[in-house]
């Protein structure tokens, strides 16, 4: 991670450098350079640029391992991204496929595929997309949510937009992966490791 001059760094150096010129010219003034008040003042200001670099010390060490437990974390992410893309999202995009393609002879043939997906697949799905963020959590709900709705879309004869949500939530799931990904690579740059 590179360290960087932010604009905290230039107001406290031009604050400082204000303070020095004033402080001195105060000094000078009442005291006629008392050596022990030259030194108060020097000891001051030490002290005050001892206590910046400490805490900009502290506060890059913190950022530091932020981004590299980050970096840690976030190939199982991935994984657990990749696992959502390859064993629960397709059931949904299929199942749009064949219902666009009229595939199915009825709607309970599809209510019964989708309660059985359900009932096999919804706490485990549930559980993986929690690990992964809260964003991927609320599509998976909103996906199986919308499984579960399949009657009343039905009811409505708005059937066009179930199959439309369903490739939406596909394309939503993938382009999480894609944030992950790009993610990584960025920290793993940003702290010089090897992908």
């Amino acid at each position: 991670m590179k360290f960087k001059i932010d604009n905290s760094v230039i107001i406290l150096i031009s604050i400082l450098g204000m303070d020095i010129i004033m402080y001195s010219w105060i000094v000078n003034l009442f005291f006629k350079k008392d050596p022990t008040i030259v030194a108060g003042i020097i000891a001051f200001f030490g002290a005050v640029i001892g206590g910046y670099l400490t805490w900009s010390g502290v506060r890059y060490s913190i950022e530091h391992q932020k981004a590299k437990d980050r970096l840690d974390r976030l190939p199982d992410i991935l994984k657990k991204c990749w696992r959502i893309n390859t064993n629960y999202i397709p059931f949904g995009t299929v199942l749009a496929s064949e219902i666009s393609n009229n595939i199915y002879t009825s709607n309970e043939e599809v209510e019964s595929l989708i309660s059985d997906f359900y009932d096999k697949t919804e706490e485990i799905a549930t559980e993986i997309a929690i690990d992964v963020s809260p964003e991927m959590y609320h599509l998976i709900m909103r996906y199986y949510t919308l499984l579960t709705d399949f009657g009343a879309y039905v009811a409505k004869e708005k059937i066009d937009d179930f199959i439309n949500e369903l490739f939406d939530i596909s394309i939503n799931t993938m382009k999480m992966v894609e944030v992950f990904e790009d993610e990584y690579e960025k920290l793993a740059e940003s702290l010089r490791v090897e992908v």
